[in-house]
């Protein structure tokens, strides 16, 4: 065999092109190499082989390098999306429980979960009620022994608060925090916002600062609601945003009191001043509706509201004014019409 076809065979041998017999051959061939027969060579013949193979591997070494190269690329990008990942990791991670079982490490904690599909009630050691809605969990203190009374809950709840004034009740879930100190109020939560609607008495509503590890506010804003109100908190804005429940209840029946003899579900109104008329359902609610036009005070109202919804009763009373009404947050204003 020739030193060119010799070089070849190595070549072909580099880039696995040659046949088994070949590489057979060149295999046996670097295992003398170990010995004296490389001296069957002259140096120059040496030389020009070890160039030529050099000349093969060049490229590999290159390709070498420059997976080295990518690898550290590789390894630094890797870093930049652990470091990434871990930015978002805190900034969505809601510490708001962690706060919680802090808060009430002065007592054992106990769980509970409605696995079932229909809703649960669950007394507490104060002899607050709790209503879980399936697939809702609580957690509480087996006693309230410290200066608050705090349970944090994961889900929708209606809640029947104990009046206890020296220790007031709160509600923890991982966007807002919900004081009250004597009251019944459901609690919602949605994929955008957390809401908070109130049967009876008051509740403060307040974002929980405690939800990220990032970015906590000392300044936040704080919403007091009342029977018949509600407020969400939107997620993604992180605004608290007031407003008035679907359907109000007449508050005798919101706090479970004997129904009045001269409620106005009973009355029929004949000639009535408008804004009597309007006052009468205000006091009924307790929520406050106002009339922005005051030529609208000079109006009488003659018609039967008995055994309506608060939103069937208004729209009745509108109607024989031309009118309409608009709720803002927790008011209701009535707008437009002239007296008939």
């Amino acid at each position: 065999m020739s030193k060119t076809s010799f070089l070849n065979l190595l070549s072909r041998y580099q880039s696995n092109t040659c046949t088994e017999t070949e590489k057979k051959m060149v295999e046996e061939w670097y295992d003398m190499l170990g010995q004296d027969y490389d001296q069957q060579l002259s140096d120059l013949e040496l030389n020009a082989m070890h160039n030529r193979i050099w000349e093969n591997v060049t490229p590999q070494v290159k390709t070498v390098k420059l997976s080295s190269r990518w690898k550290y690329i590789s390894i630094a990008a890797s870093i930049i999306i652990l470091l990434v990942s871990g930015i978002l990791f805190l900034a969505n991670y809601n510490n708001s429980e962690r706060y919680f079982k802090k808060a009430v490490s002065y007592s054992s904690l106990s769980t509970y979960k409605n696995n079932t599909d229909k809703t649960v009630e669950l007394v507490l050691s104060d002899l607050s009620v709790v209503t879980l809605n399936p697939g809702a969990r609580i957690e509480y203190p087996s006693h309230f022994a410290g200066a608050k009374r705090e349970v944090f809950l994961n889900g929708d709840a209606f809640f029947k608060i104990s009046h206890n004034p020296q220790k007031p009740f709160y509600v923890h879930n991982k966007d807002i925090i919900v004081k009250v100190f004597g009251t019944s109020f459901y609690i919602k939560e949605t994929e955008k916002s957390a809401e908070v609607a109130v049967k009876n008495g008051k509740v403060m509503v307040k974002e929980n600062i405690h939800a990220s590890l990032l970015g906590q506010k000392t300044n936040y804003p704080k919403v007091l609601i009342t029977a018949n109100q509600m407020v969400a908190f939107d997620k993604e804005d992180k605004k608290l945003q007031t407003s008035i429940i679907e359907k109000p209840l007449p508050l005798y029946e919101a706090y479970d009191l004997p129904k009045p003899t001269n409620s106005i579900e009973s009355q029929k109104f004949y000639d009535t001043p408008l804004d009597k008329v309007f006052a009468m359902i205000s006091k009924t609610y307790g929520i406050e509706i106002k009339l922005t036009n005051d030529e609208l005070k000079k109006c009488t109202f003659t018609g039967d509201i008995s055994n309506k919804e608060l939103k069937e009763q208004l729209n009745l009373i509108c109607q024989s004014i031309s009118g309409t009404y608009a709720t803002e947050q927790t008011t209701i204003y009535i707008k437009g019409g002239t007296c008939n």
